[in-house]
């Protein structure tokens, strides 16, 4: 029989996986859509690492922890738990502003002006740093810093890689269309 500690830890992987498979189902419909209407990508390793490591970073983190047998604290954990259903709305909602332009890939269309509903009125890539803070309280719930530590310092290098690469393909595509 299962542990009473164990129950909680694998609906909240099993949520994890779920979301995984609507996100890689619906990108998969967007991207289709984009790449059918002509859309421009640039730096697909990178988003493709972001991604990738955003989905196995609650995996990384419940396997330090495990090996370590670190147990966090109840508050802590609380905590954690809270935070990250808030890291989840941002991260849904922010996908959801996004609508059929949101894919796991840098890729615009020509003539899209940028996206100012939802929270991108008050932040410029707010799906990539809910991401990030996903990854920091999965290590504090898992109470695993050493994997935190790295994942969200490699993530901080990803986000400042794609959103610079992000920046210069708008760039370009104004510049396109302005010599049309």
């Amino acid at each position: 029989m299962l542990k009473s500690h164990l129950l909680p830890l694998i609906v909240l992987m099993s949520i994890n996986l779920i979301c995984y498979f609507a996100e890689s189902r619906r990108h998969k419909r967007n991207y289709n859509f984009l790449k059918y209407i002509d859309a421009l990508e640039l730096n697909e390793k990178y988003m493709q690492l972001f991604y990738i490591l955003s989905y196995l970073a609650p995996f990384v983190c419940l396997l330090e922890s495990f090996l370590f047998h670190s147990v966090p604290p109840k508050s802590l954990r609380l905590f954690a738990l809270f935070a990250l259903f808030q890291t989840v709305c941002l991260r849904y909602w922010s996908i959801n502003s996004l609508g059929r332009y949101w894919t796991k890939r840098c890729i615009f269309p020509s003539g899209l002006d940028r996206v100012m509903d939802g929270p991108y009125r008050f932040l410029r890539h707010p799906e990539y740093i809910a991401r990030i803070l996903e990854t920091f309280f999965w290590g504090l719930f898992f109470f695993a810093p050493s994997a935190c530590s790295v994942l969200v310092i490699y993530f901080i290098y990803l986000y400042l890689k794609i959103t610079k690469d992000e920046h210069e393909q708008l760039e370009d595509l104004s510049i396109i269309e302005d010599n049309g």
